[in-house]
């Protein structure tokens, strides 16, 4: 997958699904590194456009996990 700026809500929500895809790989490989790229990415577009009441269920999740 080519990582780019997630600039619109359809770039947001390809995301979110590459990332259940792509989320339980093996450390050390290039799905994991894609991963990494996409939650950030993610959290971003997240954090710039989008309230804390409609953010992706995996935003919410880490939420309540680690705060």
């Amino acid at each position: 997958m080519k990582i780019e700026i997630l600039k619109t809500r359809e770039d947001y929500e390809n995301a979110i699904r590459r990332l259940e895809d792509v989320f339980d790989a093996p450390d050390d490989t290039p799905e994991a590194d894609e991963a990494a790229l996409l939650i950030l990415l993610i959290e971003d577009y997240e954090d710039r456009y989008l309230p804390v009441m409609s953010r992706s269920s995996f935003s919410l999740w880490k939420w309540f996990v680690f705060f």
